[in-house]
């Protein structure tokens, strides 16, 4: 089938040339929009986790007593605190 060359088929190509980028102009544009507002949108399981792990550190590990609690360095000695030379020491396995 040979495409005619009339002045007709000519202009109807362009116009369908324009309506397709047109319209994937918008369906880039609305997709990007999506992605934007999806990305926006706080995940509710993480917020849980977030505010249960910040729970959890508040608190403190049972037992355990913060420095600032405890009125002394971060680590006491032979609990795994930096050593003179600046290397950690190797706490029991």
């Amino acid at each position: 089938m040979k495409f005619p060359r009339s002045i007709r088929w000519r202009f109807l190509a362009w116009l369908s040339f324009l309506l397709v980028i047109v319209l994937l102009g918008f369906g880039v544009t609305a997709w990007e929009f999506f992605r934007e507002s999806q990305a926006a949108r706080p995940d509710p399981e993480m917020e849980k986790r977030v505010r249960m792990l910040a729970a959890a550190v508040e608190r403190g590990r049972p037992g355990i007593q913060s420095a600032e609690r405890r009125g002394g360095p971060p680590f006491p000695p032979g609990e795994g605190g930096p050593r003179p030379g600046g290397r950690p020491e190797a706490g029991p396995m």
